[in-house]
């Protein structure tokens, strides 16, 4: 006899963050592959993988959860695609960046972008909870030194002195 349960499947609930645990790998394996320069005939796919994965991922974390999935998708999808077009320029254009540094450049930007996420988060939940912005952001409570009170006697004001 065959018995029912209440409980959700494991397959289900737990394939999201197995996917995402396996991208990641897949990312880092393709960048250390980029920067050993290994001939690997798994090297291509998987920096191919990290540096338009690994982007998207990131920026579709950091829009706004109101647009629906197609839209962050192709949002996204966009601004990686910038992103990799960007790091391209710079190398074969403007000779700034070599193909491992440009690879570090896209690893760089992708790993900062939860981070803006971050950041506009924190913004959101002091605006909502009633608290002014600056006293959590951007003020301290520490007291000011004499380099805080120096500096602005040091610099000299333009429009003052007109």
């Amino acid at each position: 006899m065959q018995t029912v349960s209440d409980k959700p499947s494991a397959v289900g609930t737990d394939l999201l963050p197995v996917l995402a645990g396996a991208a990641a790998a897949v990312s880092g394996v393709g960048i250390t592959l980029a920067l050993m320069e290994a001939h690997s005939p798994l090297r291509a796919p998987f920096v191919l993988f990290s540096l338009f994965a690994g982007p998207a991922c990131g920026l579709a974390a950091a829009l706004p959860r109101r647009l629906d999935a197609a839209t962050r998708a192709a949002t996204a999808s966009a601004g990686a695609l910038l992103i990799d077009l960007a790091a391209g320029h710079a190398v074969v254009v403007e000779e700034l960046l070599t193909a491992g540094q440009a690879v570090v450049a896209v690893a760089a930007l992708t790993a900062l972008t939860p981070l803006a996420a971050a950041a506009r988060r924190r913004v959101r939940d002091a605006e909502s909870n009633g608290r002014p912005i600056s006293s959590r952001l951007i003020a301290s409570d520490r007291e000011p030194s004499e380099f805080d009170q120096s500096v602005p006697d040091s610099i000299p004001n333009s429009v003052s002195e007109k």
